[in-house]
């Protein structure tokens, strides 16, 4: 009897673990800003959010096709009211939206016919905050073994915001301005370093807090020009591995130029052995790397689905005229 009745426990959790990856209510993420549904009516769903500083962002989805879980984005107000035009909200970009698992991330994808114009993720746990999301992609963006090239000391960079090489082992965290976390290294008062991308590594230049406008001051000072050697993601290889292992976010492509997302897009591709044209700025670029190892010409290069959707997001913000980055130095 005991048996049966666990039988049936598991049953249950299985199918309530179902109910929860087909339901979209809850909250939501795109990097940078956050959303929570705020009201469910039989014919739609209305998300309100925000970034650290602001808030007023919104958005409805009415259900299309309960099979496929696919979604009609519909134009809706900060309480959650549907209306006509979109002078007071601010929608997701794309028309039609679908509720997947890719790669074992809940996710939303938005379209535009068949363009992919944005992503939204589950939180990872109610408990989570959009500053804890935005901490971790940055540090992700720079994680990895370097080299500074003028004392030649090797200073690693992880992704649990610890680095070794400058102060012994220490921790730091993302400075802040206007609130949202920012490409700014905090190692204890008066020991902030802006970092500042460049096309083999990053360089850290001395920067200093301005209580009166809560943010900081560069003193154009460069303490550190570091170039990356390797990452410290076990089996990866590149500068920017975390773009063929999980889906990007815009927020997360908010932290590139245009240029740096050119190099990102096509390191994608020379993972697998993509063969770049002859003499070309990629084939270049790569051909310096000793992980990149040219495929055969009669074979195929084959992405995962996560990185065909990376590709897809990346080539829409590059093309978006609207878009703007910090350019390497």
């Amino acid at each position: 009897m005991k048996k049966i009745l666990s039988i049936t426990a598991l049953a249950l959790a299985s199918l309530l673990s179902a109910n929860a990856q087909t339901s979209v209510t809850g909250y939501w993420h795109s990097g940078d800003v956050f959303y929570k549904d705020i009201k469910e009516t039989p014919k739609y769903i209305a998300f309100c959010g925000g970034t650290c500083h602001e808030g007023g962002y919104s958005f409805g989805l009415s259900s299309t096709d309960v099979k496929t879980k696919t979604y009609q984005q519909e134009p809706v107000n900060w309480e959650g009211e549907l209306v006509e035009t979109d002078e007071y909200y601010t929608m997701m970009k794309g028309n039609v939206v679908k509720h997947r698992i890719v790669n074992g991330e809940e996710v939303l994808l938005f379209y535009n016919g068949s363009t992919l114009t944005s992503i939204l993720k589950r939180f990872s746990s109610k408990d989570n905050s959009i500053e804890n999301e935005i901490c971790k992609d940055i540090a992700e963006s720079i994680e990895g073994v370097y080299i500074d090239k003028k004392s030649n000391k090797r200073i690693v960079f992880n992704t649990n915001c610890t680095v070794s090489g400058i102060q012994g082992v220490a921790k730091f965290t993302f400075g802040e301005e206007f609130e949202t976390p920012q490409l700014v290294l905090v190692m204890g008062k008066g020991n902030c370093f802006r970092v500042k991308r460049t096309l083999d590594g990053i360089n850290l230049y001395r920067t200093v807090y301005n209580e009166e406008y809560d943010g900081y001051e560069d003193t154009n000072t460069l303490v550190y020009s570091l170039k990356k050697t390797a990452t410290t993601i076990p089996g990866a290889v590149g500068n920017y591995p975390f773009f063929s292992k999980k889906l990007a976010t815009f927020g997360q492509l908010s932290n590139y130029s245009k240029e740096q997302l050119k190099y990102i897009r096509n390191e994608i591709f020379a993972r697998h052995g993509y063969i770049f044209t002859p003499g070309g700025e990629m084939d270049k670029y790569f051909s310096t790397k000793s992980w990149y190892k040219a495929l055969p010409k009669t074979k195929d290069v084959k992405l995962s689905e996560t990185e065909q959707l990376n590709v897809a997001l990346i080539k829409y913000t590059e093309a978006d005229p609207n878009y703007y980055g910090e350019p390497f130095e």
